[in-house]
């Protein structure tokens, strides 16, 4: 008998006899330990090879008949002894996990919470009993089992597309139904089976599309040149949109954050969807959009490697900037299980995330410290949707390769790039920038130039905006020009100066004034706002911080007796 006769008989026959099941469960331990109701999977965490038969069951529901007899035997021990059989785990979120292989040889790992799990395991047990036991049943039985698992700390880690091999290389998930990896060390990559690192699956998820010969690096950089320049991509932000796809594939550095800005029909859409497919496409091929806040951010990393946000209308909150920086660097976020359900569990959360918008949305200094912002130029002549899928469906598979391999090439210049002084926050970023770029022929810190020449240029835009940055350059170069090389303060003048300006023997100028000249120049600034006193003016100075650096200026605080003395530092 096929099982979904089995399910349909089944399914029947509980109807007529619900009292003599409950009869029957009541004997069993535990009994009074009950599990909530569970809503419906969602369907973007659904694997392809559960969604057959999820189908199944429900069919065989719809289908079911009212002839035939109970088996004989305890339903609920047939099941637990089944249920034993199986193979249960706790994610590193310390959710449990039903395990199973695929027929194609591949484990696959689904959420036991969810009704698409227990559909699958009813059809395990009806293979393993001859009988399909009910919902109730199996969340009954899965309780006990739950806890144990998590009191054994049998846990595995689940990764999303992309892991570290541990030895200074990396792991990719092509997606296919062999469960066919990327190898990426440092010597190049190869495609490998895969039967040891776990990745989770989602309904979505997406194939990795690979060429059938590997480019040189310096190839491989002039081909992804190209393909960027045609998008729109201005030339001299190339390097970094380069870069910054192959640091994405790297689960253990921070990601930088992606800001792509573009006028309406400019295509930011599809060029943000396109560079998500490189490396972590969908099904579709379209963009998996997410909301910017704790919960929808836990739910995305758990179940995909790049996040995204399309279309932001505005500016984005202060806390959802804040976000964007956890989300980079790497945090915990606590988040209900489900949304029905108080339960809370931890999310560790180290994810890429893409942003598209028509101007500018990503405004705090420590937010666009993390970020590439990319701006698109406008479209001459527009191209149908489909034209320009199908071209990118040509060269994807090349693409894709070229991106592998500057990785490749990267780590095997990562050591003697990290030999060099960094003096940015995303400092893996830029060492694997520094080596890629060493691979295709780069001189050592062009890289790095390059990142500050684009940093620089966001800061221009700005600081325009921004009261305590426009009135500290206006000070800077009113005093700095007045400045006498190789000079000194008088011994002892920082106790009663008021201010002063330097040049000192290494060529670094030096403005000094106090806190009090600052908010009062502060306070007069265009760019709007006000600051309402001294220690705001001091906060505001601490903030904008990343824009003055990216303009070259640092800074200190002293006090001395007049007050708080602030210095100005930058090259000239």
């Amino acid at each position: 008998m096929s099982v979904a006769q089995l399910v349909a008989e089944e399914r029947a026959r509980l109807a007529r006899e619900r009292a003599a099941e409950v009869q029957t469960e009541n004997t069993v331990d535990n009994a009074g330990e009950t599990a909530s109701s569970m809503p419906d999977c969602d369907p973007e965490i659904l694997p392809e090879d559960i969604a057959p038969e999820t189908e199944q069951v429900e069919a065989a529901r719809a289908q079911a008949g009212t002839g035939g007899k109970r088996p004989k035997g305890d339903l609920g021990a047939k099941t637990r002894e089944a249920i034993c059989d199986l193979e249960f785990l706790t994610d590193q979120h310390g959710r449990l996990m039903y395990a199973y292989t695929t027929p194609a040889g591949r484990r696959e790992f689904i959420d036991a919470e969810f009704s698409a799990a227990l559909d699958a395991v009813a059809l395990r047990v009806a293979e393993i009993t001859g009988t399909v036991p009910s919902h109730e049943v199996l969340k009954r039985e899965l309780a006990p089992i739950r806890a144990r698992a998590r009191q054994q700390g049998n846990k595995i880690h689940i990764h999303n597309r992309t892991a570290s091999d541990g030895y200074g290389g990396y792991i990719i998930d092509i997606g296919n139904k062999a469960g066919d990896v990327v190898h990426i060390t440092a010597v190049g990559w190869s495609v490998e089976t895969n039967h040891d690192v776990a990745f989770r699956r989602g309904a979505a998820y997406g194939e990795l599309r690979l060429p059938d010969s590997q480019k040189p690096p310096s190839q491989a950089w002039e081909f992804l040149t190209d393909w960027l320049v045609a998008q729109g991509v201005k030339a001299d932000t190339v390097p970094s949109v380069i870069v910054m796809l192959c640091e994405w594939l790297r689960p253990d550095t921070p990601s930088p954050l992606a800001e792509i800005i573009a006028g309406a029909g400019a295509g930011k859409t599809t060029f943000a969807s396109h560079l998500v497919t490189l490396i972590d496409p969908t099904t579709s091929g379209g963009l998996a959009s997410t909301g910017i806040n704790e919960e929808d951010v836990a739910a995305g990393a758990s179940n995909r490697l790049v996040l995204a946000y399309d279309n932001a209308g505005g500016p984005l909150s202060d806390d959802a900037q804040d976000l964007l920086c956890k989300t980079a660097t790497g945090t915990v976020l606590a988040t209900r299980r489900l949304y029905t359900q108080g339960d809370e569990f931890a999310v560790q959360v180290l994810a890429p995330f893409i942003i598209t918008a028509i101007v500018p949305v990503i405004t705090r200094a420590d937010a666009r410290s993390r970020t590439v912002r990319i701006a698109l130029s406008k479209r001459v002549a527009f191209v149908g949707a489909s034209d320009v899928e199908a071209k990118f469906k040509v060269i994807r598979p090349e693409l894709t390769g070229a991106v592998l391999t500057l990785l490749a090439a990267g780590l095997a210049g990562l050591q003697e790039a990290r030999k060099r002084k960094y003096t940015h926050r995303l400092v893996d970023f830029e060492q694997l920038g520094e080596a890629i770029t060493a691979a295709v022929g780069w001189q050592a810190g062009q890289f790095q130039e390059s990142m500050h020449k684009h940093r620089r240029e966001v800061a221009e835009e700005i600081s325009d905006a921004t009261p305590v940055v426009i009135a500290v350059r206006k000070l800077v170069a009113e005093l700095g020009a007045k400045a006498q090389p190789g000079t000194r303060p008088p011994a002892g003048a920082g106790r009663t100066l008021m201010r002063y300006a330097y040049v000192d023997p290494q060529g670094t100028l030096h403005v000094g004034v106090m806190l009090k000249e600052l908010h009062i120049r502060s306070s007069a600034a265009g760019g709007g706002g006000m600051y309402r006193n001294e220690r705001s003016t001091r906060n505001a100075l601490a903030v904008h911080a990343p824009t003055l650096a990216a303009l070259g200026i640092t800074y200190g605080v002293a006090t001395c007796r007049a007050g708080q003395l602030v210095e100005f530092r930058a090259n000239v």
